[in-house]
């Protein structure tokens, strides 16, 4: 895989030859909405409903400055106060690593760079502090937390280069969760040599209820609406307004989703029926 690109098909597009990045870009929104599309993830959710990019009107461009590597382009683009938001652990050599930070988030955390070209961005809820880690071990990641989703303690994983992780609106996320899109190590055959386990991106839908010590695995997408059980290893796809739970998780209950409050409103059936409108999830 070329160093420094994506690769759809034959073809590579290569980041450092077109993009600038610092206070000389003039276009912010539309230097992010690019770089997003740059990711087949990225390109799929874009504009979509349930995926909104950040606010960017008060952020800057602001370096981040490792102690061992002052001079390589990586950047946290966010308004003055919310730099102190997350700590970095940035690997030597690493650059071109952005990290956008919505006006109003309150999302907080650790972020850890291993490799180069990788894009998170946090949105989060503007209202409740949500501690999120985000841990990219490779090249060319991409990560995405929605406007108005919350947690207590989640950690996103993408250890392969080009591996993407995106997280729509109003999700909700208890504690010790984890989200990897791979299995860290890789399993082969011995007969045919074929790697058995490769990574795969991750897609959680908006409305999405993910409880306490649960387990997302690669290449899963959770549907609009659904819950997963605590402890609930999740290991494949999970349809839209279901409750799964077990290990590996299973359907448990169908034509059912949530809300945030303890005891429903009257008015809950409305409320989802509306979030499903406005998210286009039929």
């Amino acid at each position: 895989m070329h160093p420094a690109g994506y690769h759809f098909g034959e073809k590579i597009v290569v980041l450092d030859k077109d993009m600038e990045y610092g206070p000389k870009v003039t276009d912010l929104v539309t230097w992010l909405e690019s770089r997003i599309a740059l990711h087949p993830l990225g390109a799929k959710t874009l504009g979509s409903p349930g995926y909104a990019i950040p606010a960017l009107s008060d952020c800057q461009w602001i370096p981040i400055r490792a102690s061992h590597d002052v001079s390589a382009d990586n950047w946290l683009i966010a308004p003055p106060e919310a730099q102190k938001a997350f700590s970095f652990d940035i690997s030597p050599g690493c650059k071109n690593n952005v990290v956008v930070i919505d006006q109003k988030s309150k999302c907080f955390g650790r972020v850890v760079i291993r490799g180069s070209h990788n894009t998170a961005i946090m949105i989060g809820s503007s209202e409740q502090r949500s501690p999120i880690n985000v841990h990219m071990h490779s090249s060319r990641n991409y990560f995405f937390f929605g406007r108005g989703s919350t947690s207590n303690s989640t950690t996103f994983e993408m250890g392969t280069d080009g591996t993407s992780c995106v997280v729509g609106e109003d999700c909700m996320f208890s504690a010790f969760i984890d989200v990897t899109t791979d299995d860290m190590h890789a399993m082969i055959d011995l007969t045919s040599g074929e790697h058995l386990n490769p990574a795969a991106d991750i897609l959680i839908e908006p409305h999405v209820w993910v409880g306490m010590r649960a387990m997302i695995l690669k290449g899963v997408t959770v549907g609009f609406g659904s819950i997963l059980g605590a402890r609930a290893l999740v290991t494949r796809d999970v349809p839209r307004r279901v409750a799964v739970a077990g290990v590996p998780a299973s359907i448990r209950k169908t034509r059912v989703s949530w809300v945030r409050e303890r005891v429903p409103r009257t008015n809950a059936l409305e409320t989802i029926a509306a979030l499903q409108e406005h998210y286009s999830c039929d």
